[in-house]
C-alpha cells in the first residue's frame, strides 16, 4: 500500500508547510488537499506568510480559508485589500509596489508590524528618501530592508528623522560613505549593520594654498550601539576603513568582503587597525579580492614576508580563476 499525504505524522506537516506561504500552498495542493491542510493550519499554533496580488478573486478566496488573525507575514505586490485587517502582521513586504508611503504611512495600520522588505527598481516615481522618512517614523519599527533591482539607492539630500525603535538595517543597494554617515546619524540603537555595496570611497585630494596637494581623511561616523557590521566595499582604503570602525566603539563582529588594491597589504596598517582602533572587536572576517596585476608573485612574496600577517595568520592566495587577483583571508578572534 502507498503512503499518501495524510499518512505523515501531522507535526512533519506542518514543519513542512512552515517552509511556504499560503498562496504557494494554495497552488501546489489544490484542490483535494488543500482544504483539510488548511484546517490543520487553523487548529495549529503555526504562524501563516501570505502573498497577496491583483487577483481579487485569488485574494478573496485565500482570505476565506484562513484565519487572518495567524497571518504574521504579508508579501504584497499591487492589491486593494485593506491593510487594516492584518492586525497581527509583524513582517511586510513589498516588491514594486507604486504607492509605499499610503500603505505603512498610518500608524493605525498594521500596528504590529517589526518588521519592513522593501524591494523596488530605480525608475519608479516615488522617493526612497520619502519611504525611509516614513519607516522611520513608526515607533514598532525594528528590522528594515531595502533591495535594489538596479543596484542603486538614490542620494539623500538632507539629514532624516531619527529613529531609536530600529535595531537592525539591510542595505542590498549600491551607495556611497557619505549616504552611510547620514543613515548611521538616524539610527543611535542600530545593532545590526549589513551592507550590499560600499562605492565611491577614494580619499578626496585638495590644493592648498600655496598650490600643495593634501589628502583630506574621510569623516568618522561615531555610532556607539552599532554591535555587528557585514560589508561589502569596492577598492576601500586602509584611511575609510580605519575611519569607519574608529567610531564604531561597541563593535564586535565585523566582516570585510569586495575588492581591494595590492597598495592596502600594509602588514603595519592592520596592527593598528585591530589592536589600537578596534581593541573591542571579538571577531573580524576578512575576505577581499586583491588586485595584483603582473605583480603577483612579488606581492605573494612580500606579503608572506610580513610578521603581523603571519602571526595572526591572513593568508593571501592566488586566484584559480584570474592570474591577476588573490585572495586575502582571514578569521580573526580574540579571546578575552
Amino acid at each position: 500500500m502507498s503512503t499518501t499525504f495524510w499518512d505523515l505524522c501531522p507535526d512533519l506537516i506542518l514543519e513542512i508547510c512552515s517552509y511556504f506561504s499560503i498562496d504557494e500552498l494554495y497552488f501546489s495542493f489544490y484542490p483535494n488537499v488543500l482544504p483539510h491542510l488548511f484546517e490543520l493550519l487553523t487548529a495549529s499554533h503555526m504562524q501563516l506568510h501570505i502573498g497577496l496580488t491583483n487577483d481579487n478573486l485569488l485574494t478573496s478566496m485565500l482570505l476565506s480559508l484562513i484565519n487572518i488573525n495567524k497571518i504574521t507575514s504579508l508579501r504584497l505586490s499591487s492589491c486593494d485589500v485593506p491593510l487594516n485587517i492584518f492586525d497581527t502582521v509583524q513582517t511586510l513586504i513589498l516588491h514594486d509596489v507604486v504607492n509605499v508611503n499610503s500603505v505603512i504611512s498610518k500608524p493605525f495600520t498594521l500596528p504590529s508590524l517589526q518588521r519592513l522588505i522593501l524591494i523596488y527598481s530605480c525608475h519608479q516615481s516615488y522617493s526612497i528618501e520619502s519611504v525611509l522618512r516614513v519607516a522611520f517614523a513608526r515607533p514598532s519599527l525594528k528590522y528594515l530592508k531595502l533591495q535594489s533591482k538596479n543596484n542603486c539607492l538614490s542620494a539623500l539630500s538632507i539629514p532624516l528623522e531619527r529613529s531609536f525603535s530600529i535595531k537592525q538595517l539591510v542595505l542590498n543597494a549600491s551607495f556611497s560613505y557619505v549616504i552611510l554617515n547620514l543613515l548611521l546619524n538616524s539610527l543611535p540603537n542600530l545593532r545590526i549593520l549589513r551592507i550590499r555595496t560600499l562605492v565611491d570611497t577614494q580619499p578626496t585630494v585638495v590644493r592648498n594654498s600655496v598650490g600643495v596637494n593634501n589628502v583630506v581623511a574621510p569623516p568618522i561616523i561615531h555610532h556607539p550601539s552599532l554591535q555587528t557590521l557585514d560589508l561589502v566595499w569596492y577598492h576601500p582604503t586602509m584611511t575609510y576603513i580605519t575611519a569607519l570602525l574608529r567610531g564604531l566603539s561597541n563593535l564586535k563582529q565585523c566582516r570585510l568582503s569586495g575588492v581591494m588594491n595590492f597598495q592596502e597589504l600594509n602588514g603595519q596598517f592592520w596592527h593598528h587597525l585591530i589592536t589600537q582602533i578596534c581593541q573591542h572587536l571579538l571577531r573580524i572576517n576578512v575576505n577581499m579580492l586583491i588586485w595584483t596585476g603582473i605583480k603577483t608573485e612579488e606581492i605573494k612574496t612580500k606579503f608572506d614576508q610580513d610578521m603581523f600577517f603571519k602571526r595572526i595568520n591572513f593568508e593571501l592566495i592566488p586566484s584559480d580563476k584570474e592570474k591577476e587577483l588573490c585572495i586575502l583571508f582571514r578569521d580573526f578572534r580574540r579571546f578575552v
